[in-house]
């Protein structure tokens, strides 16, 4: 939705509502004709002891807005939603920059090693513009890389976790034994941070297999948490999963959750497997 529909008060544009778009202020627009200023279609008020304008739309967000963080200093060098998502994810409308996510668990790193340090949700719909790059973690080492967690109720959380066949788990001295062939095979190929990504990524998916099923396993839910997400809700209970699976993973200590609500049109209703989940 457009920012001048939910947070970002314009009374100069309340003010010229109806008046043609005038192309000598030096403005422009991506496509079509130039139309009349068309002021937002919902009522803004100030909310909280900061003053903060908002929308009528949130009703209930405008009761916490003193426990929110606003950001208006951001601004996009592209109108292309491609580039814009690298903009918004890096600060870089060319792709191959790490995303905030990966800087942050880079300088603080993990407060739960069972989990990823960086878990990203997408829209079950489908990926954002751009695909997983924007969650990519550039010339940092690839370990900070966003990971995928399936958001859609049904599904297991990472697609392959689990093998087709129940075969018996490595014991700890099989786990050992791995480590120590993973450590010689990356002793002679030092600084090579996509190898030490893959190693790690292999003995994190051993903790995942406890781990993931426990956080995302939402029927121990009371029954009032799951109306408070409205995950009953057709239209609105895959976002509320979302935010209910988000919660869940920050409460045990991960450190940076990013979701997406929206998918780009190209990747919307495709199979997982096409979408980097599998």
């Amino acid at each position: 939705m457009s920012h001048v529909d939910s947070w970002d008060y314009k009374p100069e544009l309340a003010r010229l509502h109806g008046r043609p778009f005038d192309l000598a202020d030096g403005k422009n627009f991506f496509s079509g004709k130039a139309g009349n200023y068309t002021k937002s279609f919902w009522e803004f008020r100030q909310h909280g002891e900061c003053g903060r304008w908002m929308s009528s739309l949130f009703p209930r967000l405008s009761q916490c807005v003193d426990d929110m963080a606003f950001i208006h200093s951001m601004q996009s060098k592209t109108a292309l939603h491609g580039p814009a998502m690298f903009m918004m994810n890096s600060g870089f409308i060319l792709p191959g920059f790490p995303a905030m996510g990966a800087w942050v668990t880079y300088g603080l790193g993990s407060e739960n090693e069972n989990l990823p340090a960086f878990v990203v949700l997408p829209d079950p719909r489908g990926l954002p513009p751009g695909g997983v790059i924007n969650w990519g973690a550039g010339f940092l080492p690839a370990v900070h890389q966003g990971t995928v967690l399936e958001t859609a109720a049904g599904r297991d959380p990472i697609a392959d976790l689990f093998p087709a066949t129940q075969a018996a788990p490595v014991a700890g001295e099989g786990r050992d034994f791995l480590q120590s062939l993973n450590q010689s095979h990356l002793a002679r190929r030092a600084g090579n941070s996509e190898l030490e990504a893959r190693i790690s990524a292999y003995e994190l998916a051993a903790r995942l297999q406890l781990s993931a099923p426990e956080v995302t396993e939402l029927r121990g839910e009371t029954a009032a948490t799951r109306r408070l997400y409205q995950l009953e809700d057709p239209d609105a209970g895959p976002f509320g999963r979302q935010c209910l699976l988000a919660r869940r993973l920050v409460e045990r200590g991960v450190r940076f959750v990013q979701i997406y609500c929206g998918a780009e049109n190209t990747t919307a209703k495709k199979d997982p497997a096409q979408l980097g989940l599998a």
